[in-house]
């Protein structure tokens, strides 16, 4: 009765909404019944549910969403196509036992790679469809106590890589709890093409070697040097490889994200029954002593015309920031005035103001600033509506009107100019400017200033730097010419045949090109048997020649651990992405408190090797590593442990004093640190250390490693 009743609302909706469903002579029960049979038998889902619902959806393909649950909490849903291929599935088991989240608690993974693989790939076998194979070529263990396997791959259709991705994440106990295909909601306009084609592997090879381009400019290496390598640039490419047609690949969906900033309120508060102030009160205090008043920073922005501030713009709020490290102040200062003019999806602001249950429509300012000096550090404006009514300055103007700006605010306009690079193209036109260091002619896009234009009003929009300290420039003996970083490129980026995403025009025949034109969209996806570049090359070092590539996971190598004392915890926790940057570890330096949580944050899932001391330390701090963070300070092996120990679950009991009284301590321990102490000898992270002694690095490593071990 109940799937009856299921079957009848879903008609009526079906029928209300895009007509009779499209499911050739069964009805839509018995459609039903077919394909959840299929799905059970494909995916080993047994007959324990105490609960069922189906729901099926003509949209671009027909699709069923199928869902199952226990009365103890467990759950299996998936969701497929007409012929039961799987396109997402996700299983939940109650297992029973109680699971608390902490901000830290690493574990090593229970399964292998190995085993991780296996399970992945034996679930997709059942998953896909014909003629498709799954290849994972990533693959992260977990560090959490639930320990997944996190795995990445694609789709081969007849033996061939696709565009098609694969995320899978596999159970401790090697079943697979998550698995989702990229082309789940948008499928192929006329389906898989044959794996044949008439265009040899070297015309292809010469065809698309002629579409290579580069760009030789410095890079940052990370170590405070730069050195000039050529970098691939210009639109990516393929060939039909029956055509011989030259085409750009698309990607599965798009979009784009639109982010504003919102200026800080403040608000005055009392310092009431404060009998005296402290030096280092004092102290921060007298970083205030020649910041200027609110009345000031604004007439001097305000008589700065470039940024538009005329009588109409009001000053809203005022903050003033100090920056722990370095003592500057900074001053926010948000304006706004009434939007005027201007159209969105067009409609008019007064139309906007007649619907809107506001009664003004206000275009928003934010202005960082030294306090100081009055130096701008920052500037970002927001439209409500964005489409112009006012006729645009020429890209002349604006570019002016940008150049003018820099040379009145930064220090460092003579070392730049506008970047003319290719990953910059088409910006201007947009009244956006990218100012670049520039160094014996090259470009270092390292460092930059970028300005925002109004388009209409020629007035600055935005405006930020980021320039750090003067790098070393490694000057190149003798550089490679282009010709000959082309030549690289190609070989090392790897011709390759095989399946390539194309968008075409909506419209055609067959009734997935009509369903795309039914529900709006101009472009649908298809696939093209072509030659492609399979290999992402991200740069060729202009002196020697040596490829840069653009992996995706980081490897932690080290040149200087091979027999050490901790060499197995430190390849350990190398195998499992727990490391530091750089290629040295340093097992007998002395431990500070920055490496430690440099390597904590490693075993949470973060690299933190470019964050500045202020990043770490606020992170370090939400965690719960340290209280006050200190990054110099050079610690004991206990202080080690407690720092690894007092963000995770074992901290409730080594704070509990109750629980430690009579409970005999190393000499001189502090009273706050014999439960966490007696705690950490209990997992084993003091078998090989003196809890008082001085840590070493590799002293970390092997508490580290026996906390996730635990």
């Amino acid at each position: 009765m109940k799937k009856r009743l299921i079957a009848m609302m879903l008609a009526a909706l079906l029928v209300a909404a895009l007509g009779a469903p499209a499911m050739a002579e069964d009805s839509i029960d018995q459609a039903m019944a077919d394909i959840t049979l299929l799905v059970k038998q494909k995916l080993d889902i047994g007959n324990e549910y105490t609960d069922f619902s189906g729901d099926y959806e003509q949209y671009l393909r027909d699709e069923w969403y199928l869902w199952w649950s226990g009365d103890d909490g467990s759950s299996v849903s998936v969701s497929c196509d007409a012929d039961g291929t799987i396109l997402e599935y996700s299983r939940y088991v109650n297992s029973g036992d109680s699971y608390t989240y902490y901000n830290f608690d690493p574990h090593f993974s229970a399964l292998s790679e190995e085993e991780a693989r296996a399970a992945a790939e034996d679930f997709s076998v059942r998953a896909l469809g014909e003629g498709e194979q799954a290849v994972f070529t990533s693959c992260v263990l977990g560090k959490t106590a639930r320990q997944n396997v996190y795995l990445s791959g694609m789709v081969e259709l007849n033996g061939y890589p696709s565009p098609i991705t694969l995320s899978v994440s596999v159970n401790a106990d090697g079943t697979v709890t998550e698995w989702s295909r990229s082309d789940s909601w948008q499928p192929y306009a006329g389906g898989v093409p044959a794996a044949e084609g008439t265009v040899s592997q070297s015309e292809a090879s010469e065809t698309l070697a002629a579409t290579l381009d580069a760009e030789l400019y410095w890079q940052d290496t990370g170590d405070g040097t730069a050195r000039l390598v050529w970098v691939p640039c210009g639109e990516e490419q393929a060939l039909d490889a029956n055509t011989g047609e030259l085409f750009v690949p698309t990607a599965v969906g798009g979009g784009s994200q639109l982010y504003a900033a919102e200026a800080d309120m403040t608000v005055a508060e009392e310092a009431a029954g404060v009998a005296m102030l402290t030096e280092t009160e004092l102290a921060s205090i007298a970083d205030y002593e020649d910041v200027q008043d609110v009345q000031t920073l604004d007439a001097q922005l305000r008589a700065r015309e470039l940024l538009g501030l005329d009588g109409e713009f009001e000053l809203v709020s005022v903050s003033y920031d100090r920056n722990r490290d370095d003592g500057i102040v900074t001053a926010t200062l948000y304006y706004r005035m009434p939007m005027r003019e201007g159209r969105l999806f067009g409609y008019s602001v007064e139309q906007y103001r007649q619907w809107s249950e506001w009664e003004e429509l206000f275009v928003e300012k934010t202005l960082t600033v030294d306090a100081a000096d009055g130096t701008i550090l920052s500037v970002n404006t927001l439209y409500p509506l964005y489409e112009r009514e006012a006729e645009e300055a020429s890209g002349e103007a604006l570019r002016a009107a940008a150049e003018q700006f820099v040379t009145a605010e930064s220090e460092h306009a003579a070392d730049a100019a506008v970047c003319t690079l290719s990953r910059y193209a088409g910006a201007e036109e947009d009244g956006e400017f990218v100012f670049a260091r520039k160094v014996d002619g090259y470009f270092y896009p390292a460092d930059s200033i970028r300005v925002g234009v109004n388009p209409a009003e020629g007035t600055i929009d935005s405006y930020s730097v980021d320039w750090d300290e003067e790098p070393v420039f490694e000057q190149a003996k003798e550089l490679l010419t282009k010709q000959e970083a082309l030549e690289l490129l190609a070989e090392a980026r790897e011709l390759t045949e095989g399946y390539v995403q194309r968008g075409t025009e909506s419209g055609g025949t067959g009734e997935l090109a009509q369903r795309y034109l039914d529900w709006g969209y101009e472009e649908m996806p298809e696939l093209v048997f072509a030659w492609y570049y399979g290999r992402e090359i991200a740069a060729i070092d202009a002196e020697t020649g040596a490829i840069q590539t653009a992996d995706e996971q980081t490897e932690y190598v080290y040149d200087d651990t091979e027999g050490v004392f901790g060499e197995e915890a430190i390849e350990r926790l190398a195998e499992a992405g727990i490391g530091l940057a750089g290629g040295h570890f340093g097992p007998g330096e002395a431990l500070d408190e920055r490496t430690a949580v440099l390597l904590a944050l490693s075993a949470a899932g973060y690299d933190g090797s470019e964050w500045t001391d202020e990043e770490l330390g606020d992170r370090a701090q939400r965690y719960g590593f340290v209280d006050t963070w200190e990054p110099d300070k050079a610690l004991t092996v206990s202080e080690g442990a407690i720092l690894l120990l007092r963000a995770g679950k074992y901290a409730p009991a080594a704070e509990l004093e109750s629980l430690w009284t009579g409970v005999k301590s190393r000499v001189g321990a502090q009273a706050e640190a014999v439960g966490y102490e007696t705690i950490a000898a209990a997992l084993g992270m003091f078998a090989e250390t003196d809890p008082s002694a001085a840590a070493t690095r590799a002293d970390f490593a092997i508490m580290l490693c026996a906390l996730m071990s635990a």
